[in-house]
């Protein structure tokens, strides 16, 4: 399984690019139905009797030509709207991922990065059985394209890694579950990255800095919601089955005190029992 996130630039390019030009046809072919309404108008109050009002018609004939001017302004508003919410698609789509981790078995995973470019991986252990209520854990680590253990975590039952490329190349992260338990485990992950850009480069520019930027932020709100999700079933599980034992032992302790009352009171009963030989 491998993420790319440098394509999704290149597919918001080309999103921007289709959206420009569909709100240049719609321009143009609102321009024309005004053309059409405006001829229509004028043949109808040439054809009747009261007079014309050339001020009210020279203010109709500037609305066009303030439309051409504030044009430019509102297709790149139009166009920066269009290219947020495609990265923000892009953040919602690409980040969460369920691994399933059979009995002493491990999963692995890599993502193609350039020197300096930064990635987040964090992740979820938990149950298959909704019902249940244990914490289970995973082995996890991290391999540079070397083979050089950059990250190493045992027995954990959740975790984040935050790891900034040193070489180019494949890196590679893995979820085990081999000396855990005989117990298959879901393991809910998720891998952002973030492209480094330098500074020095003026083809770079402040609008493309910001979008990186806020996807940035969205993954981390996305990520958060996904571990608080996990958590709190797990937290549920345990706080449901507490509930469903303190209502057995109360029902337990119930019958027994109607049994020993009963026993008491038979019990007691033969105290006040005369018996008379006839």
């Amino acid at each position: 399984m491998r993420i790319e996130f440098r394509a999704s630039y290149k597919l918001g390019f080309g999103l921007w690019v289709l959206q420009t030009l569909g709100v240049i046809w719609h321009h143009e072919n609102s321009e024309e139905r005004n053309d059409t309404q405006t001829q229509t108008q004028a043949y109808r109050n040439s054809s009747s009797s009261p007079p014309i009002d050339t001020n009210r018609q020279q203010q109709t004939t500037t609305v066009p030509t303030q439309q051409q001017q504030e044009f430019p302004l509102v297709m790149l508003q139009r166009g920066f709207l269009y290219y947020l919410s495609f990265f923000v698609l892009i953040a919602q789509l690409t980040q969460a991922h369920i691994a399933l981790l059979p009995s002493r078995g491990k999963q692995c995973f890599f993502e193609n990065l350039k020197v300096k470019d930064e990635l987040v991986i964090s992740f979820q252990v938990g149950d298959r059985d909704a019902d249940a209520t244990q914490q289970l854990t995973a082995d996890f680590w991290v391999k540079t394209p070397s083979g050089r253990i950059l990250y190493k975590m045992d027995d954990e039952s959740h975790g984040e890694v935050n790891l900034k490329a040193e070489e180019t190349g494949k890196y590679l992260y893995c979820f085990s579950n081999e000396d855990s338990s005989l117990k298959t485990k879901d393991v809910s992950f998720n891998v952002h990255g973030v492209v480094y850009v330098d500074v020095n480069d003026e083809s770079s520019g402040n609008l493309d800095a910001s979008i990186r930027k806020l996807t940035e932020l969205v993954y981390e709100v996305k990520n958060e919601q996904n571990y608080i999700v996990v958590r709190e079933r797990t937290h549920r599980n345990t706080a449901e089955s507490t509930n469903s034992r303190v209502k057995y032992w109360s029902v337990f302790q119930l019958i027994v005190v109607v049994f020993n009352s009963v026993f008491q009171v038979l019990y007691l009963k033969r105290f006040f029992e005369v018996k008379s030989a006839v």
